[in-house]
């Protein structure tokens, strides 16, 4: 499918500029790393398409189609604070393929996949999933993308030690509030005060010395 070939690569070409224009990286992009860009963005798509679509390829080439065709005109957004290439990657192809939750292409969509519950959000992550594996997996076989590869292998790294830091800032938070919390509902014991001994009890024990209490 030469178009996604044009398209996305294409697109991806210009987004890696971006990027190094924003020092996320210092990636330097030659014709060999664009030209092997190409069939990593052709087999992204195809792989997102066919796992949107098992067992269908007809219809999985056309979701292909689709999904490839968004990424001619490129989405001009709002300047983005991305600090690594991999979010500046995931938030550039959910803007790109936010249009798919349009009316008509959302019916489109749900009857290609024959499910309702395939959202832009859905088809965004997919792609940009299957793209950084093929991104990673060609570089760590030697090609022109292996610099690629080991910027984005950096960023998952980076970006799963960020969560990690964050949910363990959460438990820690937890933890605290409960202990807090612990603290106001625990109750201050009151001394047990026992009723007074009835008087014939007291008179008994005191006229017979040799009385046991039953």
């Amino acid at each position: 499918m030469v178009f996604v070939a044009d398209d996305l690569g294409a697109w991806l070409v210009a987004l890696l500029a971006e990027a190094g224009r924003k020092k996320l990286t210092t990636l330097i992009l030659g014709d060999e790393q664009t030209r092997a860009l190409r069939p990593a963005a052709t087999e992204a798509v195809q792989l997102t398409a066919a796992e949107l679509c098992p067992g269908d390829a007809k219809q999985a080439e056309e979701l292909a189609i689709m999904v490839g065709q968004l990424f001619r005109t490129p989405v001009l957004g709002a300047p983005g604070e991305q600090g690594t290439v991999l979010e500046a990657l995931q938030v550039r192809i959910a803007e790109q393929l936010a249009p798919l939750d349009a009316v008509g292409l959302t019916e489109t969509l749900n009857s290609l996949t024959g499910r309702r519950d395939v959202s832009a959000t859905v088809v965004a992550q997919k792609l940009t999933d299957h793209l950084v594996r093929e991104i990673m997996f060609r570089g760590s076989r030697g090609s022109p993308l292996a610099p690629l590869a080991d910027q984005l292998n950096h960023d998952v790294t980076h970006l799963q030690g960020q969560r990690l830091e964050g949910t363990l800032a959460q438990l820690i938070d937890l933890v605290r509030k409960l202990a807090e919390a612990d603290s106001v509902t625990v109750m201050p014991r009151k001394p047990v005060r026992l009723p007074p001994r009835p008087a014939s009890w007291r008179a008994g024990r005191s006229c017979s010395p040799n009385w046991i209490p039953d």
